[in-house]
């Protein structure tokens, strides 16, 4: 037990030396569906953190919080991101990961997602995905509150962006 906790404590120690390359962040947002007449809003962040480990791959990890008008989802997101273009402040990248649900929140999914990531100052970076492709099981409930079962490939144009601070 001495060993793993020492072994931890140097782990930490030899992270908080390279410190720059933490960063933090996330994204809200909000959305209103109309199913069969009926409106639904939708409430959602996710704070978000990861390691750039190397000056192209990070590892990070996103709460993902959802508040409908039935249920609040929570899940957590791990990702491997892959940064393949970098020009000055522009970068494009890949987020490898998946969607693990926890409670009551049972959708989860695992694929890629491509983005683009622009650094406003030495500290902020704004980013952007554009789409996801993998797969998906989701289960959840309408405006009416009856329950919605889907699964398989999934291909999205979904847009989202998020402001980050690097340490």
């Amino acid at each position: 037990m001495k060993k793993l906790v020492f072994l931890l404590m140097m782990s930490i120690g030899l992270m908080s030396m390279n410190a720059q390359n933490w960063y933090a962040g996330g994204s809200i947002g909000f959305f209103d569906t109309n199913a069969s007449g009926k409106n639904s809003a939708t409430f959602l962040l996710a704070p978000e953190a990861g390691y750039w480990f190397t000056n192209s791959m990070a590892l990070g990890v996103a709460l993902d919080m959802e508040f409908y008008k039935h249920y609040t989802g929570i899940s957590i997101s791990p990702y491997l991101r892959y940064s393949y273009f970098s020009i000055d402040k522009l970068s494009l990248f890949l987020d490898a990961g998946g969607t693990i649900p926890a409670g009551d929140f049972k959708n989860w999914k695992v694929g890629i997602e491509p983005g683009i990531s622009f650094d406003i100052s030495d500290r902020f970076t704004i980013l952007s995905h554009m789409g996801f492709l993998g797969y998906r099981k989701f289960n959840e409930r309408n405006s009416e509150g009856k329950k919605i079962h889907q699964t398989g490939l999934w291909l999205t144009n979904d847009l989202s962006f998020s402001l980050f601070y690097k340490f």
